[in-house]
Order: C-alpha cells, then structure tokens, then sequence
C-alpha cells in the first residue's frame, strides 16, 4: 500500500515535469532557514511535490500569536520547541522526505558551511535582515543558487538569486531599512506569507529542475489590498558581493 501511495502521490505532475523531473526532485537537497509563515508554506509544498532532503533551521518556541499564519503549527504546539512541533506535521504530510530540523537560527550557527555542503538551493525565508544578509552572502560564497521572499502587513515580493549573474539582496537593499528592528515591527495575516511560500516553491523547484527560473533579475511584488501584481525588474548594481 504505502509503495502504492509513493507512486501515485506524483502523478499529476508528471505532465508537467515528467517522470525524470519527479525522480530529480526525489534527488535534490533544500535549505529553509526559518519555517514559519512563509518558510513553513515553502516546506509544505516541497515535501508534496518530492523533493527529497531539506535541512530546516528554526529557533524558538511556538507562541500563540505564529498560529494566524504557520501552516507547521497547531494551538496544541504552544510551548513546544518550533523544530518539534514542525517535524511532527511534516512526518504526516510526506514521510518520503528526509528532513534535518536544526533548532536554530542561521546566525546562531557556527559551522554554516558544513551544514549547507550539498544543498542545491537556499530558501531566504527569514524575518530579520541580519538573517537574510547571512544567507545572502553565505550564497554568494558558496555559489548555491537562492529564492528570497519577505512580507509587510498585506504586501510582498519573491525573487531568486543566481550567485555573480543577477541581482542579490544587498542590490536591492545595501542596508538593513531603519524600521526593521524586530521581528515584532510588521504585521501579518496568513494570506500573504502563504502566497510568498507558495510563489518561492515553485521557484525553488524551477531552480532544482532547470538551474533557471522566471524571477531571475525580476521581482514579484504584490499588495493585497488592491489585488495589485507585479514583476518588476532587478538591476545588478555594483555591488561589492
């Protein structure tokens, strides 16, 4: 039964990447540095679609107000390490994919680069810019292709990162934005980062089958507001990265 189930979980996808695309994501390996909104989208939709091996870096406790927009977290999580609480929910959901829950955040890990040897494509999927210019950097360094998102109340944008040929983060933003203190400072309702997520798997997995993707040099902005979508061009600046 279960081989069953392995076989016919995928079968809708197969026209769109075939039987070798299933068997290359089965194959792949994916970091998500923190799984909460939109990071927690971003694993969701990876284990479902197959992709093999994630390396998932969260920190923290699960509180009561993360349940408005985590998909990994239940009311029954409250109190419980965020990496408990988001392996028992993804052990249901795809017990195919291996996944390695470290129970930190990225700048509280020292040995970054042994962690991320192998990794096929990083997932920027942090609340705080020192974070994001981490994973950023650590990218470029390493020459592993990255997707980054982010969200502010009912706005967001997606855009990937080939390391030396587009745009990286510290293009788009040289310094962290002052406002940015915490990462109490924006407010969220789980549409938005679950539109991010769903929008940086799908980018990922064009990453991991093609070494491309439509957001190379581009961003997908949008604000909910007004149901305004948007791909706007990213300019390499000359960045020292």
């Amino acid at each position: 039964m279960d081989q069953i189930v392995t076989e016919e979980r995928y079968v809708r996808q197969i026209p769109i990447m075939g039987e070798t695309g299933i068997q290359r994501l089965k194959q792949s390996k994916v970091f998500v540095g923190r799984c909460g909104g939109v990071g927690g989208t971003v694993v969701n939709y990876l284990i479902r679609s197959g992709v093999g091996n994630l390396i998932c870096a969260h920190g923290g406790k699960i509180v009561p107000e993360y349940l408005n927009r985590m998909q990994l977290a239940y009311e029954g999580d409250v109190g419980k390490p965020c990496i408990d609480a988001f392996r028992d929910k993804t052990e249901k959901i795809n017990p195919a994919t291996e996944i390695e829950y470290i129970g930190k955040n990225i700048t509280e890990i020292d040995n970054l680069d042994e962690v991320l040897d192998g990794v096929d494509v990083l997932i920027d999927a942090h609340p705080l810019f020192e974070e994001r210019y981490e994973l950023n950097d650590t990218a470029l360094r390493l020459n592993v292709p990255m997707v980054s998102g982010a969200m502010y109340g009912d706005e967001g944008y997606v855009f990937s990162i080939l390391p030396k040929k587009t745009a990286c983060l510290r293009c788009l933003y040289p310094e962290r934005p002052k406002f940015w203190t915490n990462i109490k400072v924006f407010p969220a309702l789980g549409m938005g980062p679950g539109i991010i997520g769903c929008s940086m798997a799908r980018e990922a997995i064009e990453l991991l089958l093609k070494n491309e993707s439509p957001l190379l040099g581009r961003m997908l902005h949008f604000d909910l507001t007004d149901m305004d979508f948007s791909v706007l061009e990213m300019p390499q600046v000359d960045c020292p990265h």
